[in-house]
């Protein structure tokens, strides 16, 4: 589930058939993409694009408007989380694999690959300046990784102290 930038719209994501985007004003169905087992949806910052992570090892990133693909990337292990960074550049996913990767979207190549998680991961986000990827798993705690030297600091998911988050 999540709202676009805009906040015009909702994207709902489930393990049906299709994901849903929603009208947040009339709360009518004005688009369903044909994606299943979507565990995660992320929209990008000029809400034009949707991204979905599936259990079939696959990030997909989506033209709402045409419910067309529009790029696919591969990953080694089934995607519970996702998320665009904040310049809409790059997109995070996790899951299964316990690692972060992370995709260049104009591209479509691999940028990196973050590890240490102990446990499937269930959520992503990129801190607001683009310099820092945080993900929490199964396991209860959340790992912070700064995307430029792939360095992480573990973090008791029940208190994050801001003091000890990478910075820019």
């Amino acid at each position: 589930l999540a709202w676009s930038p805009d906040g015009k719209q909702l994207a709902v994501g489930s393990w049906g058939p299709n994901v849903k985007i929603i009208d947040a004003e009339s709360g009518a169905e004005v688009a369903s993409l044909p994606a299943m087992d979507v565990l995660g949806v992320s929209w990008s910052p000029a809400s034009d694009q949707l991204a979905t992570a599936s259990w079939d090892r696959k990030v997909r990133v989506w033209d709402p408007k045409t419910a067309k693909v529009k790029a696919v990337f591969t990953g080694d292990g089934d995607f519970h989380a996702v998320c665009w960074s904040p310049d809409g550049k790059q997109i995070a996913a996790g899951g299964g694999n316990r690692a972060v990767q992370i995709w260049d979207v104009a591209t479509g190549q691999a940028r990196t690959v973050l590890r240490g998680n102990r446990s499937d991961i269930r959520a992503i986000a990129w801190r607001p300046d683009g310099t820092s990827v945080a993900a929490t798993g199964e396991e209860g705690v959340t790992r912070v990784w700064d995307v430029r030297d792939r360095k992480s600091t573990r973090l008791n998911s029940s208190h994050i102290p801001l003091s000890r988050m990478p910075s820019s």
